[in-house]
This record gives structure tokens, C-alpha cells and sequence, in this order.
């Protein structure tokens, strides 16, 4: 069926139905017992091999047969690279089997000239570009370390002791981070709470974390404790 669907195809407008979707076709001089053994090799062919190897079962010569079609696919499959590569460097036919019958594939819509408008292109390049070096930088910015550094800049120096107010915790609690009840409250060592989760990945992403209500600093991993106090 599929190759009277072929022949059928190519006899008519030397081009099957995937290619006429595509506005392709083979070029005027392909001659048409080209494009029969061409469709005979691609849809016979693998027909062949399937219904050889359903047959073979104990019978040692369908076996052998078989496997030198395995070598053949294998080698046409290889062959296939290289003319894929010269098909992206000439042009010409995309594989092997239209390569040796030598078909070539052409448009079917004619040519015309267009302007072209080079200011616009310019200007998607550069915005396309842009937005190529943002996907590859942004990912990379630690904002809670950016963060840290303009919120300093703008406050100036801050203290780097402790608190002398004792951490308490309540139900009017808010963490300092994200304004919300804090869940499994803890402190660094100041008089301020935070969650656990809101503390540990800023200390985790900025080794320099200060609490952005004190500026209060300590880097050692002894410094986050939950707060037990309740008032």
C-alpha cells in the first residue's frame, strides 16, 4: 500500500505527499524509474527485512540472510551522515539513496526578490543576543549577597554583637524575612526570629548574612539555636 501510495504520488508530480506539504519536489530531469527504485529500496526494502526476520526462525540461511541486511541498513545508515554533512555544505541530495540515484529535491515556489530590511534585523540580533546573555547571567547573581551590600550601603555600618534583649518568642512573633509566623522559630544570636527555612538558605547563599533588622552577623554554623523562650 505504501508504495502504490509512492508511485502514485511521484508518477503524478514527481514529489510524495510529505514533500508537496513542504512545497518540494524532485527536479524536472529526474527520470521516473528513478524515483520507482527509489520508493522499491525505501518502503521494499525494510518490508523485506521485517518479513525475513518473522520467517527465519530455526532456519540458519533466513538468519544469514538477515544479518547482512542488518549490515547493509547499517552501513547505508553511516553513509547517510556523511551525505547529510555534504548536504548541509552543497546542498544537493539529503541521503545516500537519492545521492547515488541522483535525485535532488527543489522548491516549487518560485523565486522573488524582497527587501530586506537590515536595520530591524540588526536590532532582533542585538535583542536576541541580550536576552541569550541574561538567561546565562542571571542564574548566576546571588541576590541575597547583592541584597545584603545595597541595604548596607544605604544604612551604613552596622553592629556586629549580639543583642543585649533576650530572643523571645510569642504568638504576635514575626519572622524578620518573611513577615509571617515563624516555622520552627529559631536566632542567630540576636534578638530577632526567623524560621528555620528563611535563616538556613540565606546564611546558605551569603556566608556574610546579617539580620536585616540589626546588621547583626555571625557566620558560625553554632550560631543558628531555636528559640525555646515563649512569653
Amino acid at each position: 500500500m505504501k508504495f502504490g501510495m509512492w508511485m502514485v504520488s511521484v508518477d503524478n508530480s514527481k514529489s510524495s505527499f510529505g514533500q508537496q506539504l513542504l512545497h518540494l519536489k524532485y527536479s524536472t530531469d529526474s527520470h521516473i524509474w528513478k524515483l520507482r527504485t527509489l520508493g522499491l529500496l525505501t518502503i521494499g526494502g525494510p518490508y523485506i527485512k521485517e518479513r525475513i526476520f518473522n520467517l527465519s526462525g530455526s532456519n540458519q540461511s533466513l538468519r544469514r540472510v538477515n544479518s547482512l541486511m542488518d549490515g547493509v541498513e547499517t552501513l547505508i545508515k553511516i553513509l547517510n551522515i556523511f551525505t547529510i554533512v555534504n548536504f548541509l555544505r552543497k546542498g544537493g541530495s539529503p541521503s545516500f539513496l537519492e545521492y547515488i540515484l541522483n535525485l535532488i529535491p527543489v522548491s516549487t515556489v518560485p523565486t522573488s526578490k524582497r527587501n530586506v530590511g537590515y536595520a530591524y534585523m540588526t536590532r532582533e540580533l542585538i535583542w536576541h543576543g541580550f536576552i541569550e546573555l541574561l538567561v546565562i547571567i542571571i542564574p548566576l547573581i546571588n541576590y541575597s549577597k547583592l541584597k545584603r551590600k545595597v541595604t548596607k550601603m544605604i544604612r551604613g555600618s552596622v553592629s556586629t554583637e549580639p543583642s543585649s534583649l533576650n530572643c523571645t518568642f510569642s504568638t504576635n512573633s514575626k519572622c524578620v524575612l518573611c513577615g509571617e509566623p515563624p516555622i520552627l522559630p529559631h536566632q542567630m544570636g540576636c534578638s530577632h526570629t526567623f524560621c528555620f527555612y528563611c535563616l538556613a538558605t540565606n546564611r546558605e547563599l551569603d556566608s556574610s548574612f546579617e539580620c536585616p533588622e540589626c546588621g547583626f552577623n555571625n557566620p558560625e554554623s553554632s550560631a543558628m539555636k531555636p528559640v525555646h523562650a515563649f512569653s
